[in-house]
């Protein structure tokens, strides 16, 4: 018989190798239950871009005669050619001595534009969104009938030059915020 020590020996040995398989089962246990997870967030940049369009004056570059006290059509546009909802304005540069723009009003009196007497630019009212085009800002241009016909002199005064700029309207509540914060930025352009 085997006296009592080396039974609580025994029971102890087999008490810790209990605990041991326990410890091992439950670390294992553990291990096989946790997890690990990473996920990558990609952002991309948009893109604001426009087209002035004018139909009734043809491709760009294209020329047309005029004479004193004669109208061409002329009827720009804007189009919202980029992937961003955008605001947009335009600058109209002509010789004021050469050319009138009888209706450069009409997009301000059907109130889709709003002219800034200090910066001499249109704003368009509304947002433009993608692939969406501004109304007209006016339909033809007329050499005043005062002009003398001088070639030499004319010749680089004969330009209604239409520069439109876009702005992203995302992150602003206006055309006002969004073109005041891109003013330097435009500039730079």
């Amino acid at each position: 018989m085997k006296d009592k020590k080396s039974i609580k020996k025994s029971t102890l040995s087999k008490a810790l190798a209990l605990v041991v398989v326990a410890a091992v089962s439950v670390g294992a246990t553990y291990a096989y239950l946790t997890d690990k997870q990473s996920v990558t967030n990609t952002f991309t940049v948009g893109e604001v871009k426009i087209e002035v369009k004018e139909p009734a004056w043809g491709t760009t570059g294209t020329t047309h005669e005029i004479a004193p006290g004669v109208e061409v059509a002329k009827d720009p546009s804007v189009k919202n050619t980029g992937k961003n909802t955008c605001y947009i304005r335009v600058k109209v540069n002509y010789d004021q001595n050469i050319f009138e723009i009888p209706d450069l009003n009409l997009g301000t009196e059907t109130n889709k534009w709003t002219f800034n007497d200090k910066d001499k630019y249109y704003y368009y009212n509304s947002k433009v969104e993608k692939n969406a085009e501004t109304s007209k800002l006016f339909n033809k241009v007329k050499m005043k009938a005062t002009v003398k016909e001088n070639g030499e002199t004319l010749k680089d005064k004969l330009n209604v030059i239409v520069n439109a700029e876009a702005v992203q309207a995302d992150g602003f509540n206006s055309y006002t915020e969004a073109f005041n914060s891109a003013n330097t930025q435009l500039a730079e352009k």
